[in-house]
C-alpha cells in the first residue's frame, strides 16, 4: 500500500469513516487532503534539517537531507 493510501486510510479514521466505505470519488476526495498536506511539506524545516545531522553544523550534510525529503515527498505525491 502506497504512503498516500496509508495517510488517506488514516485520515478517513480520523475524521470517524471507513475508507474502504467511501464511495470512489470520495475516496478520491480523502487523497487529495493528504496530497494539500504533503505538498505543503515539500520544503524540510531548518529544525528538520538540524535534527537529520543531530545538531551538527554540517551544511553538506543538510543539503543531502534537504534533498532526500524533498525527492521523497514527490514520489509520495506520484502515488
Amino acid at each position: 500500500m502506497s504512503i498516500l493510501d496509508r495517510a488517506a486510510r488514516a485520515l478517513a479514521e480520523k475524521q470517524g469513516g471507513d475508507f474502504d466505505a467511501l464511495t470512489p470519488e470520495m475516496q478520491e476526495t480523502v487523497r487529495d487532503e493528504v496530497r494539500a498536506v504533503l505538498g505543503a511539506m515539500v520544503g524540510a524545516s531548518d529544525q528538520m534539517l538540524a535534527a537529520a545531522v543531530d545538531g551538527r553544523d554540517d551544511s553538506v550534510g543538510k543539503g543531502v537531507a534537504k534533498y532526500v525529503w524533498q525527492v521523497m515527498i514527490d514520489a509520495a505525491l506520484q502515488e
